[in-house]
Order: C-alpha cells, then structure tokens, then sequence
C-alpha cells in the first residue's frame, strides 16, 4: 500500500478576531482535524478567490511625534489590554468629535514670529546704513583736496611776495638814484647863488 507524503508547509501568522477563532476551534473538533492550521488549509482549499468582490480599505502608514510620556502610556496600555498600538492609535482618532473649535490646536503665541521678522528687517536695514556711513567717508576725501587748493594759493601768495619785495627794491633804488640827482641839483643852485653875491 502506497504511503502519502505531506506537501512541506510554511508558518504563517495573522490576526483574527475571537468569534471566528471560536468558529475554527469548533469546526476543528466536529471534522476531527488534527489542527488549526488543517482547517485553514481546507478553508482554502475550497474557497474562490476568482468570485471575491471586496472593496479594498484604503490605509497609509504615517509617522508622529509623541512625547515621552504619551508613548510610555501608550505602550503601558497596550500590554495591558493585549491590543496592538496602532489599534489604540486608531480608536483615539474615531473617539474624537468631527467638528472640532476652529484654531482649537493652533499654536498659543504666533507673534513672537512677527516680532523677529521686524528684528530681522532692522538687521537687514542696518548694513544699508553701514553702508552709507562708508559711502560719505569716501566723499570725505574731497573735502581733502581744498587745503590743497589753500596750498596752491599759499604758494602763488609766496611767489607774488618776492616779486613784489623786487618791484619795492626797484623804487627805492629808483630813489637812491634820483636822490645824488636832487643833491647835484641843491649843490649847483648853491653855487650859482654864491656867484651871484660875489659880483
């Protein structure tokens, strides 16, 4: 007599609520199955995955932020009652109100924000002050080349002074001559007069 050999299997794990457990664990005794996983097996075997109409659940996974001690509750609970955490997670968002109060989870304080973009113009204005500071010490330079104008001047003046000390000098060498001149001239009168007593 030929001996059937098993088809080698694979574990498989997945959840299942208690009322169809109940339902394999009953049929499983009625059909005197020697497991669980031979009742699925059959379940299978006989189901028409061809026929199956099922609107597929949308999800996505997304990731938050918690602090340290919601997640420590979180997980605290979720031992305790035997329930994963996204089920939990999943429960607290249904248990919440579908009209929630406008701006009821808005930030508390959002004018420090403008407060520091006001900063942050005064800042940027600043450098465009700096930067006319530096603008008029570069125009200072101009007001240096006046003194070298009063130089100029001041040189000119020196210049004209010596010609002017020359033209002085001329006169009063004009003078010195024109002086033994006069003198001649006294003496001569002198003279004439003298003869003029002596006839």
């Amino acid at each position: 007599m030929a001996v059937k050999k098993k088809s080698a299997t694979a574990p498989l794990t997945f959840d299942i609520g208690g009322k169809l457990l109940d339902k394999i664990e009953t049929l499983q005794k009625r059909s005197g199955a020697a497991s669980k996983s031979e009742v699925i097996r059959y379940a299978l075997q006989e189901f028409d995955f061809a026929g199956v109409q099922i609107e597929p659940k949308s999800s996505k996974q997304i990731s938050v932020r918690l602090s340290n001690k919601a997640k420590t509750e979180l997980l605290r609970a979720s031992k305790k009652l035997k329930v994963s955490v996204g089920e939990l997670l999943r429960l607290s968002v249904e248990s919440l109100p579908k009209r929630m109060a406008a701006g009821s989870l808005a930030p508390a304080a959002p004018a420090p924000k403008k407060a520091a973009k006001k900063k942050a113009a005064k800042k940027k204005a600043a450098p465009k002050k700096a930067a006319k500071k530096a603008a008029k010490k570069k125009a200072a330079p101009k007001k240096k080349a006046a003194p070298k104008k009063a130089a100029k001047k001041k040189a000119a003046k020196k210049k004209a002074a010596p010609k002017k000390a020359a033209k002085k000098a001329a006169k009063k060498a004009v003078k010195k001559k024109a002086a033994p001149k006069k003198a001649a001239k006294k003496a001569a009168k002198k003279a004439a007069k003298k003869r003029a007593k002596k006839k």
